[in-house]
């Protein structure tokens, strides 16, 4: 059963669950809420955290927070704290988010959508996986309405990830780095 977030304490676990269109397992991580604002529900993931998908795992090397935004519906987006002195951006295009509770805490699961919007340390700023978009919509037989969705969003979001934007900004990241090390 559907559950808020909001309602839960800062610090309860929560496993990320990004699923493909067919729910193929994608990308698993865990971390913890740090809290919700105007702009959605904010993850952490501290330094030696795993993430994994199949044939696939690494340690983070750094602590990073995502933003599962409520409203967008068709995005996460992810701020990793890069070494420059503005985190680098990392956009996942993907389905609303649906949230229910484990033995251990929250479970937040996404369907990927392909395109990811990313803008590197250095302030390249890019759509990713272009390619990997057009052959999913053939493989999984993406609906037309999705497809439209998905590319008006990337090219929004692209701008506004270009105009550093609100949550696109040092000022809205740092503090939620700051809450995960506190815990």
């Amino acid at each position: 059963m559907p559950v808020d977030p909001a309602a839960f304490p800062v610090g309860t676990p929560v496993h990320l669950d990004f699923r493909k269109w067919d729910d193929r397992e994608h990308w698993q991580s865990d971390g913890l809420l740090l809290g919700d604002d105007g702009y959605g529900v904010w993850l952490g993931f501290p330094r030696g955290s795993r993430t994994y998908r199949p044939g696939h795992s690494f340690e983070l090397t750094r602590d990073y927070v995502i933003l599962v935004p409520r409203e967008l519906g068709w995005s996460a987006m992810l701020f990793d704290e890069a070494l420059a002195e503005q985190p680098m951006i990392y956009i996942d295009l993907a389905s609303t988010t649906t949230w229910t509770t484990t033995d251990t805490g929250l479970l937040a699961t996404l369907i990927d959508l392909d395109l990811d919007v990313v803008e590197e340390s250095g302030g390249r700023l890019f759509i990713d996986d272009e390619d990997e978009f057009l052959e999913h919509q053939q493989l999984f037989g993406y609906p037309s309405e999705v497809i439209a969705r998905v590319r008006a969003d990337a090219d929004a979001l692209l701008e506004e990830v270009r105009a550093h934007h609100p949550p696109f900004d040092e000022g809205t990241v740092r503090p939620w780095l700051q809450t995960l090390r506190s815990l």
